[in-house]
Formats: structure tokens, C-alpha cells, sequence
């Protein structure tokens, strides 16, 4: 997936053995690279920090959302709106892998189709009422499919669903909690959201996410 960056120079060395750098053309064109997975490598920064670099900063970024959604879901386009206009960044992209009814594992054996060939920078896994369905393994599947996609360098935002009642969907949320809150993953809870808009809001909200000007 190519990227936007500033003007990339070529190195000329001058006699005294020094290097220069020039650039052909305008120097304040931006140029596009292609993808090198060395340089999404996985650090130790904060989430949240590297997300508001990515917003404050002037290369496009990719957002990936990916796991279970409702069928009639907008809530990726709706966040791709929000990007676009109420925080002024027309060119990153959205993409919405979701896949109604389907469970974290599903993710976890068709990563690379899912998200890897798009070289995210934030993944947004949405887990849905369907993990209920994945018995007791769900704790152990999570904190795989979470190591494989911080492995890719992206950031991980994690979306728990409304436990609605069930004792055993509320087990996993207590799970999710627990893993999100000891890596310091941001959490979405979608425990109660009236409508898309409103989980696009806490969205927003759990990524601390400025107004340009704000």
C-alpha cells in the first residue's frame, strides 16, 4: 500500500567527500513509496499517542476494521465521514472487512487477506455477540489474533459488544477488559449504543481524537 511522504531526496556527494541532498523537481511535491515492512516495525509507544501522531501528522493513514458487525452496519463509512470532515483528513482510507456473525477466529486464519495486504496503521477489531459461540478458548484466540496484529505495527483498538444479558458473553467482555487494560489497547464499549453514529462517537472518544483547531 503506498504512502504518502514528504519530498524524498536523492544524495549527491560533493568533492570534499560530504553528502548533499537535492531533489529533483518541487521540493515541497510529496512524493509516494512503496510499503516496507521495515518501517512499521512494533514499538513500545502508547496507542493513543501513535494514533494522535497519525492524526496530527500529514501522511494518510490506513484504518482497517475487521471481526463481526451487524449486517446493515455504517459504522466504518460513518467514521470514514467523520475523518473527512470533522477532522479534515480527506485521504486516509477506510476499509471494512467485517463479517456479520462471524467469530475472532476467523480473523485470526485469514489475517493476511483481511488485513495484512493492506498495511494498516490502526486496526479496529469489533467483536460481536457471535464470540459467545466460541466456548472457552476465546480468552487465549484474543490474545493471539492481538499479538499477530501488533506484529503487523499496527495500532489495535479493541470494540466489546453489549453482553445484552448473557452471563457468558459478559464473561468474555470481563476478558477483553482484562486484556485491553493490561496492554493499554484502547476500548470501545458498545454496551447500550443507540445506533452507529453513537459507537462512531465513542470511538472518537476513547481515541481522544482532536478537532483540528480544537
Amino acid at each position: 500500500m503506498p504512502e504518502l511522504i514528504g519530498s524524498m531526496p536523492s544524495t549527491e556527494v560533493d568533492p570534499d567527500g560530504s553528502a548533499n541532498d537535492t531533489v529533483d523537481g518541487d521540493s515541497d511535491t510529496p512524493l509516494l513509496r512503496a510499503f516496507d515492512p521495515g518501517d512499521d516495525e512494533p514499538d513500545e509507544k502508547d496507542v493513543l499517542e501513535t494514533i494522535g501522531e497519525l492524526m496530527s501528522g500529514p501522511r494518510p493513514a490506513t484504518w482497517v476494521f475487521c471481526g463481526d458487525g451487524p449486517v446493515e452496519t455504517t459504522f466504518p463509512d460513518r467514521f470514514a465521514t467523520e475523518l473527512r470532515t470533522t477532522y479534515r483528513r480527506p485521504l486516509d482510507v477506510v476499509v471494512n472487512t467485517l463479517v456479520p456473525g462471524s467469530p475472532i477466529k476467523m480473523v485470526l486464519e485469514h489475517l493476511e487477506w483481511q488485513l495484512g495486504r493492506f498495511h494498516p496503521d490502526v486496526v479496529n477489531l469489533v467483536i460481536g455477540s457471535t464470540t459467545a459461540s466460541t466456548g472457552p478458548g476465546f480468552a487465549a484466540t484474543l490474545t493471539t489474533l492481538v499479538d499477530r496484529l501488533q506484529k503487523l505495527g499496527a495500532a489495535v483498538v479493541i470494540h466489546a459488544p453489549d453482553p445484552d444479558g448473557s452471563d457468558e458473553l459478559q464473561v468474555q467482555v470481563d476478558e477483553i477488559r482484562e486484556l485491553a487494560g493490561g496492554r493499554t489497547i484502547p476500548l470501545v464499549d458498545h454496551a447500550g449504543a443507540d445506533g452507529d453514529q453513537e459507537r462512531v462517537d465513542r470511538l472518537c472518544k476513547a481515541l481522544k481524537l482532536q478537532r483540528p483547531g480544537g
